[in-house]
């Protein structure tokens, strides 16, 4: 049996359970949830290589890890593959803004280093064709890419849809970011102006992040404060998108955001940016609505709240998508071809 050592965050699980149920073993660094220091990260990652041997590594993460990992892959002769779930050079040029000097500096050389990485990984995984393009245009070899989709579990996301008159709208974001940040402050005013029109609409937002302060200020000055909320971070988020009506995820900053997939899994149309990733996954007019600016949101958000079908029928073309493309037997036997041809 393959044996795959895996380096992921707390979203791990999107990795894991494709790769076993593929039928590989997989094992991982044992680090306690509160230790945050890389250079036990390090010796924890090369502890666990002397003792299980692994025929590959597969990190997920951009950062310092990546590095590491790099590093120990060609020292013990392990493939060494780096899942990429974001546009690490598009992050610096945000996040260099409200660094101070050390970190800026900090910052720019693991970009650097991180970059040299891609270029020398064994095997790039990117989650989208939009990454993919955007590695072509760094020189990245395109033999060493491979687009493997994230990995939404159809039971877990399901739609369980009320049936009363309320309309709910909601979005969920990493607020970490200040480019996601902004895209749902740009268009409160514009579901507030709405909801005044519509007195059986309501709208959520869920995440938590150094920029939720901005949100919360622009919720200040909001007519509707009663039918608009921010209601920070959620554990069991899938309650939430189960029920919601119309998901909205106006961002300048994603990739391959895997909110929008796991509101299609629960039969819910999607109103995203007509940018990133996000075209990839939504088809437009088939399972929600891609936008370029306010007007044309605004124009899309009021149709599908006046039309219960058309929201009905996108929502399952939607569901059909995720679990025909997502799933996790799908997205394992990519892992296995792509793992399998590696190792051969």
């Amino acid at each position: 049996m393959t044996k795959v050592l895996l380096h992921a965050g707390e979203r791990g699980s999107r990795i894991e359970e494709p790769l076993l149920h593929a039928g590989f073993s997989v094992v991982g660094i044992p680090t306690k949830p509160t230790q945050r220091n890389k250079i036990l990260k390090f010796f924890s990652l090369m502890k666990v290589i002397l003792k299980e041997d692994p025929d590959c590594i597969i990190v997920d993460s951009a950062g310092l890890m990546c590095v590491s990992a790099y590093f120990l892959s060609r020292i013990f002769r392990i493939p060494h593959i780096l899942r990429v779930r974001a546009d690490i050079w598009a992050i610096h040029e945000e996040q260099k803004e409200y660094y101070n000097g050390v970190r800026r500096m900090y910052e720019l050389v693991l970009l650097k280093l991180c970059e040299a990485v891609f270029k020398r990984a064994t095997k790039l995984f990117p989650i989208s064709e939009y990454l993919k393009g955007i590695m072509k245009k760094k020189g990245i070899k395109e033999e060493i890419v491979r687009v493997m989709r994230i990995s939404i579990d159809g039971e877990r996301f399901h739609p369980s849809k009320d049936e009363d008159k309320l309309i709910r709208l909601l979005s969920v974001s990493n607020l970490s970011f200040k480019r996601k940040t902004e895209g749902i402050v740009d268009v409160i005013p514009v579901i507030d102006e709405v909801i005044s029109k519509y007195e059986n609409v309501e709208y959520k937002i869920a995440g938590k992040g150094m920029f939720s302060q901005m949100l919360e200020e622009t919720l200040k000055n909001i007519k509707n404060k009663d039918k608009i909320s921010y209601i920070g971070y959620k554990k069991d988020i899938e309650k939430l998108f189960s029920h919601a009506d119309i998901f909205v995820h106006y961002s300048h900053l994603d990739a391959y955001p895997a909110a929008v997939l796991e509101a299609m899994a629960s039969s819910t149309p999607v109103i995203a940016t007509k940018f990133g990733g996000m075209v990839e996954q939504v088809e437009e007019g088939v399972t929600g609505f891609l936008v370029d600016d306010l007007s044309s949101f605004k124009d899309a958000l009021e149709m599908l709240i006046r039309d219960k079908k058309m929201r009905e029928e996108m929502g399952k073309k939607g569901r059909l998508y995720v679990l025909r493309t997502c799933n996790i037997a799908v997205v394992g036997e990519s892992y296995k071809k792509a793992i399998d041809e590696l190792l051969r």
